[in-house]
C-alpha cells in the first residue's frame, strides 16, 4: 500500500496508509516497531491492525519507542512484549 505519510527517526521508520494502516521497519532492538519482538525489519511490516480498528491518524518515532494516535486511542510501542493502549475519553 502507498503511504499517506511517514516519519523517520535515525534508525526506524513508520508509515501510515490512507486507510489508517500502520507499517514500521528499521532497528527494533527495544521493541519500538511494535511487532511483538525485538528484531529489526528491513522492509515495511504491518503492525497488528486489530489493536486499532478505527485506523491511525498520526505517528511519531523516537529512539526507543513509536507512538501512534488513533481516533479513540494512543498506541505506545516501547516494548517487544507488551504494547500499551491508552483510551481517549
Amino acid at each position: 500500500p502507498r503511504p499517506a505519510f511517514l516519519f523517520a527517526f535515525n534508525s526506524n521508520t513508520a508509515a501510515v496508509t490512507g486507510s489508517g494502516e500502520l507499517y514500521t521497519w528499521g532497528k527494533g532492538d527495544a521493541g519500538q516497531l511494535g511487532h511483538g519482538d525485538d528484531n529489526g525489519k528491513a522492509e515495511p511490516k504491518l503492525v497488528a491492525p486489530a489493536m486499532f480498528s478505527e485506523g491511525i491518524r498520526a505517528v511519531d518515532c523516537g529512539a526507543l519507542q513509536t507512538i501512534a494516535l488513533g481516533m479513540y486511542l494512543i498506541l505506545l510501542l516501547p516494548s517487544a512484549v507488551c504494547p500499551q493502549l491508552f483510551a481517549l475519553n
